[in-house]
């Protein structure tokens, strides 16, 4: 009875979202998996189509896989400065394709970006719609190749926001 009881604990607490991420993971962007992330390099790139935004702008964000491929992801745009309202997301993502969704971090409306499915993806186009001027911001990503091998804070350049050159 008592192993039937820790087996049924350790299977509530290692949680895997297949069809996205939940929204407590909106502010530490950390997978539920009760693993630690990699360290390493992530095996992606991250592109953006420009380097600056105005209120209402698009931007086009390409995930790619350099090495293997991508089951999981959830991507915000967050301030490029580094105090309190670093965790709140800004934009709003739109326009995905099937391979992606929208979540309301913060009570934002599609504030941030995640996978559908945990199928195998090589790359992810993304649009993301500008708030009103928010500043500076830096696009960051979690990225999932297997439940155990996820990568945490990776970052695009800065994006200039108005009136911040």
């Amino acid at each position: 009875m008592k192993i039937a009881g820790l087996l049924l604990l350790l299977v509530a607490t290692c949680n895997a979202y297949p069809t996205g991420a939940p929204l407590m993971v909106c502010n530490s962007m950390m997978p539920a998996h009760n693993v630690a992330p990699q360290t390493s390099s992530a095996p992606v790139t991250m592109t953006v189509s420009g380097t600056s935004y105005t209120a209402s702008s698009t931007l086009t964000i390409t995930i790619t896989a350099t090495a293997g491929s991508i089951k999981g992801f959830f991507l915000q745009a967050r301030s490029a400065v580094n105090n309190s309202n670093n965790a709140i997301a800004y934009g709003e993502f739109f326009d995905l394709p099937t391979t992606a969704k929208t979540i309301n971090c913060n009570d934002f409306a599609g504030s941030a970006a995640t996978h559908t499915s945990r199928d195998n993806k090589q790359s992810i186009v993304l649009k993301w719609r500008a708030p009103i001027p928010a500043g500076n911001i830096q696009f960051r990503l979690t990225v999932v190749q297997s439940f155990a091998v996820f990568w945490v804070g990776i970052t695009s350049g800065v994006i200039t926001g108005p009136g911040t050159a």
